[in-house]
């Protein structure tokens, strides 16, 4: 059967974000807010897949499939056949259903997916084994700074020399720290950045939030990409790690200052459970990480209080802070 062309799967595209969900294996229809990407960041992908005119591509998570349609798209645009994109997503069954997957083969492109249902560090090996390469990668698997560090590690071991790699979420503190260490360590070069359009509110980004706190969301990159050097970098490696170390005291205010809530309530919720010395630690970091943040300085030193005196606290000043909810990403 032969594909459809590029235009009828942004069409298609079109109409899934319309429709506002995507049917499952299960027959129901599963909303793909909050957890697709937004229209912009996969033309954001598409855009950056067609600039490198390219025909091989991998993928590290899947959910509903909106990324994997637009690098269709891009990959159809660039005249790819066959199995041009490998996706990788251990969920995709589990979570979403196989939604991802029908959508592909309702669209009459699944022919063109090599898809494996396996974690990013077992399988991006094994494809670095089979000599594998690539054109274009884009990493949106575990944001845990460990799952983005190997990705990005194994990623730039399958991508031809030039190749492009766009990692996205980069505004989470882990993944601006692979994004850190493809640039200084690795010598990549940053060839896009992706911000929040003035004004777009898809799956709710901003809801809920405090009008300083949705502009200073806009402000935080929401992906990266980045081209892999042509040739080895010669360089000292010592210098190179040295460097990267120091990039957890550079980050972006934007980045650190979202780090910054993220640690205080994590050190609220230590301190509520009696873990002084881990809330000491939190608190310690999201000061240093926003230091005009007073209120940081207080918790912190609620940490070094006598427990009779924080709990005596924790009843009046701290009964607040007690039902703080998680800050929105």
């Amino acid at each position: 059967m032969a594909l459809p062309d590029s235009q009828s799967i942004r069409h298609r595209i079109g109409e899934i974000y319309q429709q506002g969900y995507v049917l499952g294996d299960d027959g129901a229809q599963h909303s793909i807010s909050p957890i697709a990407v937004a229209s912009w960041r996969g033309e954001f992908v598409r855009d950056l897949c067609i600039a490198e005119r390219a025909t091989s591509c991998v993928e590290v998570g899947m959910a509903w499939g909106l990324s994997t349609l637009h690098i269709i798209e891009a990959l159809i645009a660039n005249g790819a056949s066959g199995r041009a994109h490998v996706v990788i997503d251990p969920m995709q069954t589990s979570m979403f259903h196989n939604a991802a997957r029908r959508m592909l083969h309702d669209c009459g492109v699944d022919e063109m997916v090599e898809f494996y249902e396996d974690r990013s560090d077992i399988i991006l090996p094994r494809l670095i084994s089979e000599g594998r390469s690539f054109d274009f990668a884009f990493i949106d698997g575990d944001h845990h700074f460990e799952g983005a560090f190997v990705d990005a590690v194994f990623v730039d071991r399958l991508l031809k020399p030039g190749g492009v790699v766009a990692l996205d979420d980069a505004w989470a503190h882990p993944v601006y720290l692979a994004c850190k260490f493809l640039e200084v360590y690795l010598h990549y070069e940053p060839v896009g950045e992706l911000l929040k359009p003035p004004g777009d509110h898809f799956a709710g980004e901003v809801k809920h939030r405090h009008r300083h706190d949705a502009n200073r969301a806009a402000a935080l990159p929401k992906m990266l990409a980045y081209r892999k050097p042509l040739k080895p970098f010669a360089s000292d490696a010592d210098l190179d790690f040295a460097r990267f170390s120091m990039a957890d005291a550079n980050v972006p205010p934007p980045i650190a200052h979202a780090q910054a809530r993220r640690l205080t309530y994590y050190g609220l919720h230590a301190l509520s459970e009696g873990n002084r010395a881990e809330a000491r630690r939190a608190f310690t970091t999201a000061v240093r990480l926003h230091p005009t943040r007073l209120k940081n300085y207080a918790r912190l030193l609620r940490t070094m209080l006598p427990s009779w005196m924080v709990k005596r606290l924790s009843g009046q000043a701290g009964r607040g802070e007690r039902t703080l909810s998680e800050p929105a990403d």
